[in-house]
């Protein structure tokens, strides 16, 4: 049911306290496809300002980074101006508002959970918490997270395996998995992949996006292979970059740090290869990356881990080549098979948009976000 004239336009509030307020999933996807379906729809999270993009209504807080802080004073300040709205659906992202997402429930607002990551089995694996209260702590936000999520109005979650975690309850669980607009991502012209020998890597300077691996990689080049990497995103830590940058292949390396989505997908237009690497984590081992989806619909090959879901599909569809993210050597080998059969390579990205264009697109994931908004406002 799409709302059709002001009079019944349906008033929804997105809030996060972890995400800035241009996040991709969070507003080019889910708020923008609302807006367009004719809801009113606000968004409050990270961000310097008030604005209106895309028909949503911006609400840019100054949100502390610190754990101890993000967890009380942003959630209260968060709290706050969530309920200065009135929303017919709240629509929250990150586990420290789950407590927001209940007392919203206990105001008999419709509360939606949108679950991007599987977080009990990311406690597991958090270094500043000590090993001995892992286990515990997991198995406490688990039981946490199903028991707030029974008092709501529905569950949203990045994959599959993250809404099998919330069977059995009393409410809609649907994916909303993060694929990539239609028309963001046109068909690939210009530069052919098999002349290029430019790659793009979006993942920062960060261990788990395995970028000391990947910059050791390129210094095993042969030197007459001619490859550039731009690398850009966040640096997790100012060590790492000091690390990385006094390692041979760093000579490969642009750094343009943080750039924006326009341009991001315009290198991605002219490259021949897209590093999605990660360190074998229990959160990387399925295939939800927003860079992995993008690559296949900017049509270029990928490089990815050997994790047995990531695979499974490379294998199933023949559109990159995977690598031991562990492995320099392996990166490297990957890299240079692509590099030396550039044809080849063509046809797995070409392989890769089709993929995109005929599944893994955001035109059915929009549809499901916009059934659960309908099913959620039918029901009393």
């Amino acid at each position: 049911m799409r709302a059709n004239g002001q009079g019944n336009k349906t008033d929804v509030v997105h809030f996060s306290t972890a995400h800035s307020v241009l996040d991709v999933r969070i507003f080019e996807k889910e708020c923008t496809s609302l807006a367009r379906a004719g809801h009113r729809v606000t968004l409050i999270a990270k961000g310097d300002k008030d604005t209106t993009v895309n028909g949503v209504e911006i609400r840019g807080l100054q949100i502390p980074t610190g754990r101890l802080a993000r967890g009380t004073a942003a959630v209260w300040r968060v709290y706050r101006e969530a309920i200065r709205h009135e929303g017919k659906i709240f629509h929250f992202h990150d586990p420290e508002l789950l407590p927001v997402g209940l007392l919203l429930a206990l105001r008999k607002k419709k509360v939606i959970y949108d679950v991007h990551e599987n977080w009990p089995d990311i406690v597991l694996h958090k270094r500043w918490i000590p090993r001995g209260f892992r286990k515990a702590l997991s198995r406490l936000m688990s039981a946490f997270e199903r028991r707030t999520a029974a008092r709501l109005s529905g569950v949203v979650a990045a994959v599959e395996e993250i809404a099998s975690c919330f069977e059995n309850l009393d409410v809609p669980v649907v994916s909303v998995r993060n694929y990539p607009r239609l028309e963001e991502f046109p068909a690939r012209r210009g530069t052919s992949a098999a002349l290029s020998c430019l790659g793009v890597h979006f993942g920062g300077v960060s261990s788990e996006r395995a970028i000391r691996e990947t910059v050791q990689a390129l210094g095993g080049l042969p030197t007459e292979l001619k490859f550039r990497l731009l690398l850009g995103g966040v640096c997790d830590s100012p060590q790492l970059l000091q690390e990385v940058r006094q390692l041979p292949g760093w000579a490969r390396i642009d750094y343009a740090g943080l750039i924006s989505r326009p341009r991001m997908v315009e290198e991605m237009g002219k490259a021949c290869v897209a590093f999605v690497l990660y360190s074998l984590q229990p959160n990387h081992m399925d295939v939800r990356s927003n860079r992995f989806f993008e690559a296949l619909a900017a049509g270029i090959p990928v490089l990815v881990p050997n994790f047995p879901k990531w695979k499974e599909l490379i294998e199933r569809t023949g559109c990159g080549v995977t690598v031991d993210p562990h492995n320099p050597e392996s990166i490297a080998r990957g890299l240079t098979y692509l590099l030396e059969h550039p044809q080849e390579a063509a046809t797995m990205g070409e392989r890769g948009r089709q993929l995109f264009e005929r599944e893994f697109n955001w035109s059915g994931e929009e549809a499901r976000l916009l059934h659960l908004y309908d099913t959620i406002l039918r029901s009393h």
